[in-house]
């Protein structure tokens, strides 16, 4: 990827890295600049969150969070929303799940190509546009 974005002349390369809290996990981190964790509000999820939390800061990566299907459970949405805060690491989206986000993926278009005015729509370019913010 590094040597296609250098033959391209980009500077921004974005890898979707594998979940949970294995070694590829470590292996994705090493050496980014910026990492984005998007996390659901469930028990392992809180925990898989705060062990690549501990990885991102042993590595001084800058880091940003993205709670999906905070509906799932609020409680722990807000554990999520808690721990981030105590440790400065901004959300940056909290989005709700969404049964058009299925019917999108079932057309194999995203959410904002197949329902553009969407409140979830909306959401995930505001979410983009603070990664945006936050890679420049």
């Amino acid at each position: 990827a590094k040597e296609i974005a250098q033959n391209h002349n980009l500077e921004t390369i974005i890898i979707d890295g594998p979940p949970g809290i294995g070694c590829a996990v470590i292996s994705s981190i090493t050496g980014v600049d910026y990492v984005i964790v998007v996390t659901e509000p469930t028990i392992s999820g809180l925990h898989d969150l705060k062990r690549t939390l501990e990885i991102t800061e042993k590595f001084s990566v800058k880091t940003r969070i993205i709670i999906n299907k905070n509906d799932l459970n609020f409680q722990v949405s807000k554990e999520i929303e808690n721990y981030c805060s105590s440790r400065n690491i901004p959300v940056i989206a909290s989005l709700p799940f969404h049964p058009q986000v299925v019917e999108a993926m079932i057309n194999k278009k995203s959410i904002v190509e197949f329902a553009p005015d969407s409140l979830i729509a909306k959401q995930l370019k505001e979410a983009f546009i603070s990664i945006s913010q936050f890679v420049v």
